[in-house]
Parts: C-alpha cells; structure tokens; sequence
C-alpha cells in the first residue's frame, strides 16, 4: 500500500486541471433562497430597467420575450402544446425568458385558484421533455443556474387536464380563478477574477470562491478566485498503480457543491479526482471506498456528465461507503471520483488531539483505491 497526501498544488490553481469552460454547473448556489424583490436576489449589474409585463400565449412560437418582473397569464380558453407543462398533459400557457447577462435564474408561478406547473426548456419549442427539460416544479420556485447572456428559456406553465377549475365556467366578476402571475428574478454570476463583495453583487462561478488573495501585492479586494479539485476542470490527478493506494483527503479545504449525484443530497461540497488507471489488456476494476463519518461517493466516466455517472454511495454515518466500476482495456484509463463532504458545519474537529492532528484541526478523510485486473470473459 502506498499513501499520497494530496493538498493544494504548488503551482498555480488554474494549472491544476483544464479549463474553467468545460466544468459542469454548479447545483445550488449560496444563498439560493433569493428571488424578485428580496435580499440576495438581483444584483445591481447595471441593466436597463425590465420591460413592461409580458401576457403568456398558448402558443410556443409566439410567447411574449419577458426579462425580470411578474408576467401574468391565464388558462381560460387555453389548449396543450408540446405536450403541456413538463410533458403532463393539460392546458399550458408560454413565456420566452432572455437573459441579458450571464446569470442564475429563479422562475415561480402563483394561480389564483390552483397551483401552476412550470416546466422550463432551452430555446426552442419541443416537446422532447424527457431530454431537454430544465426544470420541472409546482408549489414552490425555482432556481436555474449559470446561464450565459443571450441565453433564450421557454418556459410552460400550465395544470392537469382534471384541474376542476377547468370546468367552471367565466366568473361573472372578480378574478378568474385560472389566472396566474409568473416570476422571474436574475442573480449574476461572477466570473474568475472579478470582485465579489458586497453580496449583493451576485455569487461566484463554479469552481470559484469568494476570498481576498493571499498575495501580499494584490488589493486588499476580495475576487472570486479558483478552487482546487473543486470541479472536472480542476480535478486532482492521481496515477495509480495495481494494487491499493491510501488517498488522504484534506477536510479543511473549501470547496463548492458543484455536482448532482444520484444518491447524494444538495449543499454537500465535493472534491474531485481524476484517476488514471494503469494500462492494461483486459478488464480493469477499480473500487473506491471509505468509512469517514457522513462522507459519500461517486464515480463517473471522463465524460463527467451526471448522466455517466457508474456506481453513488450516499454517506452514512459511521458507516462504509463504497463505488466501483469495471474499465475495458481499450477505454479511456481516466475515471473521475468526487468525495461528497459533510455540508459546512456539519461536521466537528476532534477536541482530543487523538487524531494525530493539532487540536482544533480536522484529520484527513482515508479514501482507499484498489485498482485489480479482472480474469478474461470466457
């Protein structure tokens, strides 16, 4: 068994991996509870003032071009298009979000007598929902992260086809009960290198903090500054050999939460490793695991896409957590493993001192990689 103690690289951190563009979003922002007209939610960018609200249409090529405001609609008289509302069924009615710069977007419906579905997809109107769609709620908002300025979102808002204000008649006066209102709020996203204090400027990009730079000849200004291991781009490369190999991954370093797992919850911050696996004819197996209190794990191919993802263990508290994967000799030898951390405070350092650690400090987190070539298939 070897033991690789792997912290922050000496050189600098965007020498650490590929480029900030190929990382995938990030899946909740900080403060991701902001939304039109409170705190945290749009940041002063410098825009135009919103254009006047938009009337939704129940046809997608002719939806109204809305920004930042409420928007209003109804689904009186309203038929379903591309499928409905997330592909559901029912009477749906249409907005194109444009998003002037680059920004999270936060969408919410409100009915005056039911409860509104939204479905978002990218520019377009298809009802391919299975494979296109962005976002899918009803009842509570949501936001959607990182989009580039320019960026084009149609947005569905619609019930199901038994809805039973659907078979009332027009109220006489009064509001209709299957009018609705439709939110939008923008929160800017901060590139590499840019100041990010106040908050209210926005948030850092994935892959970036908020910090003031260490170097003592930079201003005392903090900037949103690139984080190690923290996405695919700047993943951790590990060369492995046959056998097992002791990972002791740092607890006190920051990090995001800039992946979706399958098993495993949201604001847990990941650190993420590229493996290169030693070459090899055959099959190659290669098992990651670790029994770290309330650390989880998962494995994907070098695509990174959360689609790809090969083996998740959600963690456990006290308990073993463990991926593997089986890689055919003539596939790619990377193999990305991102450890999932206890969200920020929510684990405690060792007081004692019996880790072996300064007292007040966090011990390593012991990930163990065991890379085995397989018999051959018969």
């Amino acid at each position: 068994m070897r033991v690789v103690i792997l912290g922050l690289c000496a050189a600098a951190l965007a020498g650490c991996g590929e480029s900030e563009e190929d990382s995938p979003p990030m899946k909740i922002p900080p403060g991701d509870d902001g939304a039109a007209g409170t705190e945290g939610g749009t940041a002063d960018t410098g825009t135009e003032d919103p254009q006047q609200p938009g009337e939704a249409t129940d046809r997608c090529r002719d939806a109204p071009r809305v920004t930042e405001g409420r928007h209003f609609g109804t689904l009186r008289g309203r038929l379903s298009e591309l499928g409905g509302a997330c592909g559901e069924g029912g009477p749906d009615a249409f907005f194109r979000v444009e998003v002037p710069f680059r920004a999270d977007v936060f969408v919410e419906a409100v009915g005056v007598g039911f409860s509104p579905r939204v479905g978002v997809l990218p520019a377009g109107c298809s009802n391919d929902w299975a494979h296109r769609t962005l976002a899918c709620t009803q009842g509570v908002g949501e936001w959607l992260l990182d989009f580039a300025p320019g960026t084009s979102l149609v947005v569905s808002v619609g019930a199901d086809a038994d809805e039973p204000g659907l078979q009332l008649p027009t109220p006489a006066g009064g509001d209709d009960p299957l009018d609705f209102a439709f939110d939008v709020a923008f929160r800017n996203v901060i590139g590499e290198g840019e100041r990010c204090e106040p908050p209210t400027l926005g948030r850092c990009g994935t892959g970036t903090t908020c910090r003031v730079p260490s170097d003592p000849d930079a201003a005392a200004v903090a900037v949103c500054t690139l984080l190690e291991a923290d996405t695919c781009a700047q993943a951790l490369l590990l060369p492995l050999d046959f056998g097992t190999t002791l990972v002791q991954v740092p607890s006190a370093l920051p990090h995001t939460d800039a992946h979706a797992h399958s098993c495993t919850g949201a604001h847990r911050p990941d650190r993420v490793y590229e493996l290169q696996l030693p070459p090899s004819s055959g099959l190659r197996e290669v098992v990651v695991r670790t029994r770290a209190n309330a650390v989880g794990l998962a494995i994907r191919a070098p695509s990174c896409l959360p689609e790809d993802e090969w083996d998740c263990a959600a963690a456990d508290a006290g308990g073993l957590a463990e991926v593997s994967a089986v890689i055919p000799g003539d596939a790619d030898d990377r193999v990305f493993v991102f450890v999932e951390l206890a969200p920020e405070g929510g684990s405690e350092p060792d007081p004692s001192g019996e880790s072996g650690e300064s007292p007040g400090e966090e011990a390593p987190i012991p990930i163990e990689v065991v890379v085995s070539e397989l018999p051959a298939r018969r």
